[in-house]
């Protein structure tokens, strides 16, 4: 029997909520006017209440009842806010990161956040003068953080993201191949792009894996120790890799100390080494692009005739507002024959302005209709090419099973490089970025840009920006978590 009563005894009961001010969570009484927990046992409750609280003592018992009734409504109130204050934090997290990806994209300084913040509130008196909700608005964004280091964390975070995705996926793949070039940075800085090319699902995708920093000389040795290194601590498997795609220089494919036999042997399986074709195209160019020759001179012959005299140049800048209809996009203080140039030497996708409507400056070319053919000949068989790689793949993945080890070979061949475009395009992403006015922006913060900057993932800020997802978790107090964007770090990142 005296066992039975203890049992019940250790049960919460309801009439200690108005006596004693408890109520139940966790398995214990928690006692809402000091936040204590005792057992669940009468005893314990009588004491904790007649020791922590005696001064509730001398009250009477419809006195007492409503001051605890009280102190439940606070307690239900401070939840609420506790709510609201994770929610509106989320929030503002959320939108933080959205500024820092769109500062990174666009190259900019980090410190650019401040200026961003500054221009919304001097607009936002005006811009929401018609909302009620206005002073709400404002608060909102002061609220907002988007400092120096608070930017630099979040590209730092989301290119933490971004690499996860790549490294699941590329460890999803059977194969891939790897891209490996290297050039210095404004600060004379040596820096190895690592670029990887796999199969995933229908489509092939190029993508960067890291933006190294070589610390000493830039032999063989050294690279193949860069790369294996990035490649281990990313947890990357490296037997499924087939093929390095380098620039040709002795450093890369030398035959006993170049990179592409030293990361072979590394790696304990052969590779398809492949030089740049981009330099054999260079060599070959006279003799195997005989049929673009025509449009070159064309070409030349047109910007030199616009270079020649100011009143030309004035001329087909009037030309280009009339056909672009957008005078922005029309302030040429050079012409060179780089504007007119095609994008992607494998297609031959020709990035040209349609003259064939400008009646006047027909007239001053007598092959400019000539000009104009070639340049739609030549459209329409880059059209025909585009996306090649991503249809081949489709056809293939789309055969049974049978056919499986074929399949493995189409997707292995799809997945090498047939230069170092991917390579030499990133540097010129990356000189943008760290430039003389930003010299101090170190190794690993401009490669997180370039990689923001380059990759065709989207980062995940939903996740990156939820503080708690589940209420039933919250803690009683708010915790200022470097997270949250509430504590910006020390440091001259930028």
């Amino acid at each position: 029997m005296k066992c039975s009563e203890e049992s019940t005894s250790r049960n919460f009961q309801e009439w200690w909520t108005f006596k004693y001010g408890m109520i139940f969570k966790n398995n214990k009484a928690l006692c809402v006017l000091c936040s204590e927990s005792v057992v669940c046992r009468t005893s314990s409750v009588k004491r904790h209440f007649e020791t922590i609280h005696k001064t509730l003592l001398t009250k009477s018992a419809d006195e007492l009842k409503c001051f605890i009734s009280r102190a439940l409504s606070n307690k239900d109130a401070q939840s609420d806010k506790l709510i609201k204050f994770v929610k509106k934090s989320d929030n503002l997290v959320s939108a933080s990161f959205d500024v820092a990806k769109s500062i990174a994209i666009r190259g900019k300084p980090f410190s650019d956040g401040d200026f961003i913040k500054m221009s919304w509130l001097d607009c936002a008196d005006n811009l929401f003068q018609d909302f009620d909700n206005k002073d709400a608005i404002i608060q909102r964004i002061k609220d907002l953080s988007i400092s120096r280091n608070t930017i630099k964390e979040r590209i730092l975070s989301m290119n933490s993201n971004i690499e996860n995705q790549l490294i699941h996926d590329l460890n999803q793949s059977s194969f891939f191949s790897i891209c490996i070039d290297e050039s210095t940075d404004i600060t004379s800085s040596a820096r190895l792009s690592i670029i990887s090319r796999f199969c995933i699902n229908d489509e092939v995708r190029e993508e960067l894996i890291k933006l190294a920093s070589i610390p000493a000389k830039t032999t063989g040795e050294n690279i193949c120790e860069v790369v294996v290194n990035v490649l281990e601590d990313i947890g990357l498997n490296l037997s499924k890799i087939i093929s390095v795609t380098t620039d040709g220089a002795p450093c890369m494919i030398g035959k006993d100390r170049g990179f592409v036999n030293l990361f072979s042997k590394k790696i304990g399986h052969p590779l398809i080494g492949f030089h740049c074709i981009i330099h054999q195209e260079a060599l070959c160019a006279k003799d195997g692009l005989l049929q673009y020759e025509n449009i070159l001179k064309l070409v030349t012959k047109i910007v030199n005739f616009i270079n020649a005299r100011a009143l030309n140049k004035r001329q087909f800048s009037l030309l280009l507002e009339e056909f672009l209809k957008c005078p922005d996009t029309c302030n040429f203080d050079e012409l060179d024959l780089h504007y007119f140039e095609w994008m992607n030497i494998d297609t031959f996708e020709f990035e040209l302005i349609d003259l064939q409507s400008c009646n006047t400056w027909k007239q001053k070319f007598i092959d400019l209709r000539q000009l104009i053919e070639e340049i739609e000949i030549n459209r329409l068989q880059a059209n025909a090419v585009k996306n090649a790689d991503n249809e081949i793949l489709k056809v293939w993945n789309s055969l049974p099973n049978t056919f499986n080890t074929l399949k493995k070979v189409a997707r292995s061949i799809l997945s090498i490089f047939s230069s170092t475009y991917a390579c030499e395009s990133l540097f010129s992403i990356m000189n943008l970025i760290k430039t003389k006015q930003r010299n101090t922006l170190i190794d690993e913060t401009s490669a997180a840009c370039v990689s923001l900057k380059t990759t065709n993932y989207t980062p995940d800020i939903k996740i990156k920006s939820s503080v708690y997802r589940n209420p039933q978790h919250l803690p009683q107090t708010p915790v200022k978590s470097p997270d949250w964007g509430l504590i910006p770090r020390p440091g001259n990142t930028d």
